[in-house]
């Protein structure tokens, strides 16, 4: 049986298929909206817990105010136990976007565990969001902290403390610092570690007691050859003084 389509259920048929693409442009137009807004929504959720956000900023028309979230700019220390040697790598990153031409400001407070910024001092000031730490020492320990700023406003600062614990090698390095000082002369206190100082001969005589066996034997050995070599000189002096042809 053939089946023939009239002129009249042609047209008819015409506007049903026009109708079925109408609704269907008009599911993907909604569906590509709803991706949209779902993804525009997750952008003004204040992601916590710290920052100031200014992508989530919101406008209300009724009372023509914006809000911002409501969180700190200052974030919680983030305590770090790491011994000498070792090396750390501080990342001042969010979970939220951030403008391109943002500021990141390092700054560190010695023996300090604190969020006090009058007790800290500028390291760094660039575009870098991470500070790499090696190898650690004694002197390393305290609180560093990452400012991330705009041209306008203080975006965030993260806090980190750093706990360094010493181990048998920690006298050792000690006065490798010390030599390093003494042999670069030329050496200015700014570019000396921070908090560092030269000690004196009894200041180093007191430091036996935390020496390791085998350092205190090298340190003895060391003192007794220098006294000989003194007591030779003298001897080899007088000799020349007292020579009679």
């Amino acid at each position: 049986m053939q089946f023939v389509v009239t002129e009249i259920q042609h047209e008819k048929y015409k506007h049903r298929v026009g109708a079925d693409i109408l609704r269907y442009l008009i599911n993907e137009a909604k569906t590509k909206a709803d991706e949209i807004l779902t993804q525009s929504n997750d952008n003004w959720k204040c992601k916590p817990p710290c920052g100031f956000q200014k992508n989530a900023r919101r406008f209300y028309c009724k009372t023509c105010v914006e809000e911002d979230c409501d969180l700190p700019v200052d974030c919680a220390i983030h305590d770090i136990d790491i011994s000498e040697l070792d090396k750390v790598d501080l990342e001042c990153t969010v979970n939220y976007n951030l403008p391109e031409d943002k500021s990141v400001t390092w700054q560190f407070g010695r023996n300090i565990r604190s969020t006090d910024l009058s007790n800290f001092k500028i390291i760094h000031i660039g575009e870098d969001t991470s500070l790499l730490i090696k190898p650690i020492r004694s002197y390393h320990r305290g609180t560093y902290t990452c400012q991330i700023s705009d041209d306008e406003d203080v975006l965030i600062r993260k806090y980190f403390y750093l706990n360094v614990s010493r181990n048998e090698y920690g006298a050792d390095t000690y006065l490798e610092d010390v030599f390093y000082v003494v042999l670069n002369t030329n050496v200015t206190h700014e570019e000396q570690p921070p908090g560092f100082k030269v000690h004196s001969l009894s200041d180093l005589i007191s430091l036996k007691k935390s020496l390791g066996l085998t350092t205190r034997i090298f340190l003895t050995l060391g003192v007794a050859l220098l006294f000989m070599l003194l007591t030779l000189l003298i001897g080899a002096g007088y000799l020349y003084a007292t020579d009679v042809e």
